[in-house]
């Protein structure tokens, strides 16, 4: 059986270590968006920069792989700040920062230690972030500390954030508060380093998927190619393009085609990051990152030496910017590294950026439940041998990409006679 994978990411490299006879069609990068870049005395992520640690996870996933996860790198624990009304308040990682902060009022902490212990929000799914943690949490947790974190990492506003995506997240970070933080981890030679373990299959095609011909007996390729089978992986918005240039033999399957393009092109989010190289003996902030909130330009900055490799002689920025412009969003950093005396101008090395187009998705409040709602069409699809697993249905880590893969891969070489 012959299979073509759409898609050279973390899913698709995964799938392709399981189905033997199988072509991967790969027009970008191999890696998808998890891409190192390798300087001569360190390296810098471009792409994700940290795995929440899950032991269970890792287990079952180099049980499958091999030990692709040995040189772990965890992080060091330097606190992270929100900065607003020119002021940085930590955030809380521990029961007693929490305790101490001056992000939330006595009663705001009473309030969150009494919902926390009484107030048992049952976790739905079809509901939004922010419905669920304010019944959770209580709204002055949710506006001071869920929501700007939230927001800053997934990049979509918290009314929209699908509880059904994050919540690993959310029980990751309650726990944090009253237990411990959550263990996080990096590769010492880079996620690339782990890209290059999985991708074992060298039949890669150089080759942009634009068009797909559903027959009964299989899928024809660009008017090129014929498989028995076809995986689409990626982003919503790669799917959604291929999808629309599929012709089916059966036009039943057309009002299938065009309800998932619909759903899938709102599915779009577009990001913007600076990274900046600076020399670091004389900045004096001990921080992992800082969240700014109501910034013009900012989202947020991770510290990406101090969190990971302190042994690095220049600090490197890893800027989250609202806009691309990047002379307004350095000049804004210039003003706020200039409140700790740090002449950014004078110590900047080098910068360069990176424009995520389409990267992430904007998960609308009612997507879940169209997804509920097309699970009758995906499995048509799957009938006559097409499969979509985009990130927006095999999760949004790279553990659960890696495992959403070895649990599925099986029923794409399924025998449907």
């Amino acid at each position: 059986m012959k299979v073509c994978i759409v898609g050279a990411g973390i899913t698709g490299l995964v799938l392709s270590n399981f189905i033997k006879d199988s072509v991967i069609f790969e027009y970008g990068k191999i890696g998808g968006k998890i891409q190192t870049k390798y300087y001569d005395k360190f390296f810098v992520e471009l792409g994700p920069d940290a795995i929440i640690f899950d032991q269970e996870k890792i287990q079952k996933i180099e049980q499958a792989l091999g030990s692709i996860f040995e040189k772990k790198n965890f992080i060091r624990y330097n606190p992270t700040f929100l900065y607003m009304k020119n002021r940085l308040y930590m955030i809380p990682s521990n029961f007693q920062e929490f305790l101490l902060t001056d992000l939330l009022s006595f009663f705001d902490k009473v309030g969150f230690i009494w919902n926390f212990l009484f107030r048992k929000a049952k976790y739905r799914g079809d509901e939004s972030l922010e419905e669920f943690a304010i019944n959770r949490f209580g709204k002055p947790f949710f506006e001071r500390i869920i929501k700007p974190i939230f927001e800053t990492v997934f990049g979509t506003n918290s009314d929209k954030l699908m509880l059904h995506f994050v919540y690993p997240f959310v029980k990751k970070f309650e726990k944090g508060v009253f237990y411990r933080p959550t263990l996080m981890f990096n590769i010492e030679d880079g996620f690339y380093s782990l890209i290059q373990k999985i991708a074992k299959n060298k039949n890669i095609i150089n080759e942009k998927v634009e068009k797909l011909i559903v027959r009964e007996n299989g899928i024809v390729v660009n008017d090129s190619y014929f498989f028995d089978r076809i995986v689409l992986t990626g982003q919503a918005h790669t799917i959604s393009k291929i999808l629309e240039n599929t012709n089916f033999f059966d036009d039943r399957f057309i009002h299938i085609r065009d309800s998932l393009v619909s759903n899938l092109l709102s599915l779009n989010y577009h990001s913007s990051f600076i990274y900046i190289f600076i020399l670091k003996s004389k900045i004096n902030i001990n921080a992992n990152g800082i969240i700014f909130v109501d910034d013009p330009f900012l989202k947020s900055i991770t510290f990406f030496s101090k969190k990971w490799f302190d042994s690095y002689d220049v600090e490197i920025l890893r800027v989250f910017a609202k806009e691309k412009n990047e002379e307004k969003v350095i000049n804004r950093l210039s003003e706020f590294l200039a409140m700790f005396s740090y002449d950014f101008q004078k110590n900047m090395i080098d910068y360069f950026s990176v424009f995520w187009e389409n990267a992430l998705v904007d998960y609308d409040q009612n997507y879940l439940k169209f997804f509920e709602n097309s699970r009758e069409f995906l499995k048509e699809l799957e009938k006559v041998g097409v499969f979509i697993f985009g990130n927006f249905i095999g999760g949004t880590n790279i553990l659960d990409r890696i495992i959403f893969a070895i649990n599925n891969y099986g029923k794409v070489i399924q025998d449907r006679r």
